[in-house]
């Protein structure tokens, strides 16, 4: 029976390290890796036998992938399907939030005012506090704010506001305010976007890749 050693997990986290996986995916799939490894290894397989058994088994998941076309940099593809659902979370929460802030805004208007100032009165804040307690680089928040997914998203959002607000003024030319609740609620979509990225990074959570 071989024994497992610590040369031998020494050899799996250098392999590990070129998937650069985030810290405690890395962790979790060491683990996976080093029992796999010398459950094989008790059953009398040696060493490079069993590590490439395990190799094959994680391909897939290992696999150097974008997580958009957008992104410029290749992760694994289980932290990319990880951040991928992150992000997909992320913007869901943020049309909601939209949503809502639109339907109360129709019901009584003057909200349009409040929910806009205190969306931006919560992004600045957060922004702020993180930037003045040195949780958040400067460069790093030019990055949240910039990141080719997020330009996406802005672009989208343009593009929603501006047909939609064509679509009111054609078949609601009596509701003149429409439009401006729309533009409202646009920008609460993208502040709750951001405030979320910001609330992520406070955590120690990746939304975003290069």
């Amino acid at each position: 029976m071989s024994v497992f050693k610590t040369e031998h997990e020494l050899e799996i986290r250098k392999y590990l390290l070129t998937k650069k996986l985030s810290k405690s995916l890395f962790c979790e799939i060491l683990d996976h890796f080093v029992s796999e490894v010398t459950e094989k290894m008790q059953k009398g397989a040696v060493f490079q036998d069993a590590f490439l058994r395990s190799k094959l088994k994680w391909h897939g998941e290992l696999q150097m992938v974008r997580t958009d076309i957008l992104s410029f940099k290749k992760v694994a593809r289980i932290e990319a399907e990880i951040i991928g659902s992150r992000f997909r979370s992320l913007i869901r929460l943020s049309g909601l939030a939209a949503m809502v802030s639109i339907l109360f805004m129709m019901i009584y208007q003057p909200f349009q005012v409040f929910i806009s100032v205190a969306m931006l009165t919560v992004f600045v804040g957060l922004a702020l506090f993180l930037l003045i307690e040195k949780k958040l680089k400067l460069s790093h928040f030019i990055h949240l704010n910039f990141h080719p997914l997020i330009l996406r998203n802005i672009i989208v959002s343009i593009l929603l506001l501006f047909f939609s607000g064509l679509i009111a003024e054609i078949l609601f030319t009596s509701q003149r305010n429409l439009k401006s609740i729309i533009q409202a609620g646009v920008l609460v979509y993208n502040l709750a976007i951001q405030i979320q990225l910001l609330y992520l990074h406070q955590k120690k959570i990746n939304a975003l890749l290069s």
